[in-house]
């Protein structure tokens, strides 16, 4: 089978990433966890008043892939000239600053194409408690590469494929991850009116504790609405679910929804919110970003 030749080597990988740390970390657990504070080598997380470290909605908006695949020698590309989010959780508060992230797609042909993106610049910051205490993280982001491959493709009725993405670290400094990551999606589009489309999606991967330097693997699921009102205007709804493989910390739910268009020639411009619940608190936040493209 054709789902084969991605999917084998691509779960390998996954599995890899996650045993090894692990088996190297055993069962021990890192130093207590600071809130606020980045812990080991994982992301920087808002930490509730229990020492339960949640994810703000925000980070998983816009998390559903689409099944589209570049055709043969097509070349495409975007730059994320800048973004950023807000988002809060009672009186915990967490913002972050992307600057310059750059991607770019190639099609291979044979179904399968390839994106490199680039993170130039990232800036996360966290404040806790009624004094508002602060961290802060910066500097330059990870670099994920995504393989692709076509499974399914029609005008009418349901488009899929598979991808397998891995994602290398930034700076020690930064807000992103710290350790190499392994990720293996599968999405699929269902055609339900005239350009209005269900897409859904499943994907594994391996991500850092967040108590210490081992890796988890995590399970992932979504739903997403999209409708295009015009050439260059359209709107999504989405609903995500996150598991972890990881005692103590919670699953996260988030809806969220956008609105994107050209103000202006190959000039884009995304603006949405979104809403979660992790550990029992809930996440307000607010997304945007400007863009170029072809």
């Amino acid at each position: 089978m054709r789902i084969a030749s991605i999917a084998a080597p691509a779960l390998a990988l996954t599995l890899l990433l996650g045993a090894a740390p692990a088996l190297a970390a055993g069962n021990s657990r890192g130093r207590p966890v600071t809130p606020g504070q980045s812990q080991g080598k994982a992301p920087l997380f808002p930490v509730l008043p229990d020492g339960t470290p949640v994810e703000t909605s925000t980070a998983r908006a816009q998390f559903t892939e689409g099944t589209d695949v570049a055709g043969a020698d097509t070349l495409d590309w975007s730059i994320d000239i800048i973004g950023g989010s807000m988002d809060r959780f009672g009186i915990l508060r967490s913002s972050s600053l992307d600057v310059m992230h750059g991607e770019i797609t190639r099609g291979l042909g044979a179904g399968f194409d390839l994106s490199a993106r680039l993170e130039t610049w990232n800036r996360g910051r966290v404040e806790q408690g009624a004094l508002r205490q602060s961290v802060e993280e910066s500097g330059y982001g990870p670099t994920s590469f995504t393989l692709r491959e076509r499974l399914i493709h029609s005008e009418d009725g349901p488009s899929a494929c598979i991808g397998a993405r891995l994602e290398l670290p930034g700076a020690a400094s930064g807000p992103g991850t710290h350790v190499v990551q392994g990720a293996l999606f599968l999405p699929v589009t269902f055609s339900i009116a005239d350009d209005t489309n269900l897409t859904t999606m499943i994907q594994g991967a391996v991500v850092p504790d967040v108590f210490d330097t081992s890796r988890d693997l995590e399970g992932a699921a979504s739903l997403e609405l999209s409708h295009d009102f015009a050439e260059h205007v359209s709107a999504r709804c989405e609903a995500v679910s996150v598991w972890y493989g990881e005692i103590g910390r919670p699953w996260l739910g988030v809806v969220d929804a956008s609105v994107s268009f050209d103000p202006a020639a190959h000039v884009g411009l995304t603006l949405g919110a979104s809403g979660g619940t992790s550990g029992g608190a809930r996440d307000i936040g607010w997304f945007g970003s400007l863009n170029v493209h072809p």
